[in-house]
């Protein structure tokens, strides 16, 4: 370049483009991140027991500790619903923001999801699995028990908070479900219900899954549904520790 330009102050013309025929480096694609397995038991068992800590003491003590708690499990049965099924079937957070009571058809062996309005707009139904199946039927179950509607055009997922109670639950109020559901699991990395998708797409690729199924199941593209078809940095790690003590002797 400092030849270039001594050229140009003498008034010469370069005859040809110095940089023809120079390749930049490629900038690697950042690996999707998802929840490992160990990572995603901790999620999971995070929802085992109502989440009591942030209650004050002075507010546990008889009848009102009998309503904190019924309060706290009625918002665990909620929440375990949502998370297992972002973690299960992969849905994206506006999209289980968005559902309503008639999007969801659980039967004895198997379960459909109806996405009416996915990402571009586009409809899709998936399968529910059996993990998702049977929180969303405690919740479900938990919802005719309270009195919640249960017209179809109900939303699926609402507040039980005080006078908000039957309201459609935001998305921001899921984030924060799945945040501190991540933090009670004691995972250093921020959880969100991205990650949960990841995850979901990790495991069907890991189970098997062929690259245009999960594609349709996820209302992925192929491009996007081929960043979960090759193995990862930590799986490729993973097979190459198998070498380890593979040296002669």
């Amino acid at each position: 370049m400092k030849q270039q330009a001594n050229l140009i102050r003498a008034g010469q013309v370069i005859e040809h483009d110095p940089t023809l025929g120079l390749r930049l480096p490629r900038k690697g694609q950042t690996e999707p991140r998802g929840l490992d397995d160990r990572q995603r038991a901790r999620f999971e068992a995070a929802f085992l027991q109502p989440w009591l800590g942030s209650v004050p003491k002075r507010k546990r003590a008889a009848a009102v500790d009998a309503r904190v708690r019924e309060s706290a499990e009625h918002h665990l049965i909620r929440d375990r619903a949502i998370a297992f099924l972002m973690l299960y079937a992969g849905p994206r957070v506006d999209e289980v923001h968005l559902l309503n009571l008639g999007d969801v058809d659980l039967r004895e062996k198997s379960g459909t999801l109806h996405i009416r309005r996915g990402k571009g707009w586009k409809e899709r139904k998936t399968a529910i699995p059996l993990p998702a199946r049977k929180r969303l039927l405690e919740w479900l179950e938990l919802r005719r028990k309270i009195g919640l509607p249960d017209t179809l055009d109900a939303p699926l997922f609402v507040s039980l908070r005080g006078g908000q109670t039957g309201n459609r639950l935001t998305v921001r109020a899921m984030q924060m479900i799945i945040a501190e559901a991540g933090r009670h699991a004691g995972i250093k990395e921020p959880v969100t219900p991205h990650v949960l998708r990841h995850t979901c797409a990790y495991m069907l690729r890991r189970a098997g899954v062929d690259i245009e199924t999960r594609a349709k199941m996820l209302g992925h593209s192929i491009e996007t549904a081929r960043l979960y078809g090759e193995p990862g940095v930590s799986e490729i790690e993973k097979a190459a520790s198998r070498l380890d003590d593979a040296e002669a002797a």
